[in-house]
């Protein structure tokens, strides 16, 4: 079966009754929540949950869901200042039951206002998100080297700056020390900036840049962190109701037979608009969206 909901619509694939609760608390954290992994049971022995895993270029076979969709302090180290796992399993203790109840309810209309909020919730913890924000942050930076890298459009790019009304202004506000800000020293200050910028700049335009792009370099070295520690942050942050929970709620939400095979990734929904057939793992204009996504195999 599958769950859905109209543009108003949207689909979540249903399997299995049972559900499987329990804290993602530890450094081993869950990508896909294992309540959710439960429908997609191959076998069960006891509190044991196999599930099919697929990996490129590898034999698929049953894998118990301890080991499916894991990774090792995704959502941040128990000891770091800011960490999403405490959060996380909080707020799955709010989802578990409500997945619970779309797969042992019979296909039809639905409406719980915490499907909208669980549907924000998977789309926002999902490594293809964090990889996606890494990708487009580092083809920005090789953008940003090649400018670095022409001294000349650098240098005209440091002139356009100084040429922004008050920018001069605001820099030496806040670099001179409290004896020189009497408002006709500023001013003195000001105009001889205004009237050696420019060949400041030509002289330096080289250095500058050098300098610039060294720091890029370092910055996009960085890349990788920088994805993580944003996604944690605002997972950390994230509550049962938000901007984007409101949006969803507009839609039209039903459990629904599915028909075709949905394989997933980490992204354990989909998002498609009207009048295109591709898929996507975030919403986008929710007057036009349609939400897919797995409940259980059909039995």
């Amino acid at each position: 079966m599958m769950f859905a909901c109209n543009a108003p619509t949207s689909a979540i694939a249903q399997a299995g009754a049972g559900r499987l609760t329990g804290n993602m608390a530890g450094r081993r954290t869950h990508i896909l929540p294992r309540f959710l992994l439960k429908g997609f049971a191959k076998k069960i022995r006891g509190d044991q949950v196999y599930v099919w895993r697929y990996a490129a270029a590898q034999a698929s076979l049953p894998t118990n869901v301890i080991n499916v969709a894991v990774e090792r302090d995704f959502y941040g180290r128990p000891d770091e200042p800011i960490e999403a796992d405490t959060a996380i399993t909080e707020i799955e203790k709010s989802y578990g039951p409500v997945v619970g109840r779309l797969r042992d309810g019979a296909p039809g209309p639905v409406h719980d206002p915490l499907i909208a909020s669980f549907i924000v919730h998977l789309s926002s913890r999902t490594k293809h998100l964090r990889t996606s924000f890494a990708e487009c942050a580092d083809q920005l930076f090789e953008e940003m080297a090649h400018l670095f890298g022409d001294p000349d459009r650098f240098g005209e790019l440091m002139l356009a700056q100084a040429s922004i009304p008050g920018f001069i202004e605001a820099e030496v506000r806040a670099a001179l020390p409290a004896p020189l800000q009497a408002p006709a020293m500023r001013q003195q200050v000001e105009g001889l900036i205004r009237q050696r910028i420019p060949e400041f700049i030509k002289q330096n335009k080289t250095a500058c840049a050098s300098l610039a792009a060294a720091a890029l370099q370092q910055a996009r070295q960085r890349v990788g962190e920088f994805a993580a520690s944003g996604q944690i942050r605002a997972l950390a942050k994230l509550q049962l109701e938000n901007p984007r929970t409101e949006l969803l709620q507009q839609l039209h939400w039903s459990v629904q037979d599915c028909t075709e095979a949905l394989v997933l990734g980490d992204s354990a929904c989909l998002f498609e608009l009207d009048g295109d057939p591709t898929l996507r793992p975030f919403p986008e204009d929710p007057d036009r969206t349609h939400v897919v996504g797995p409940l259980r195999v059909r039995v």
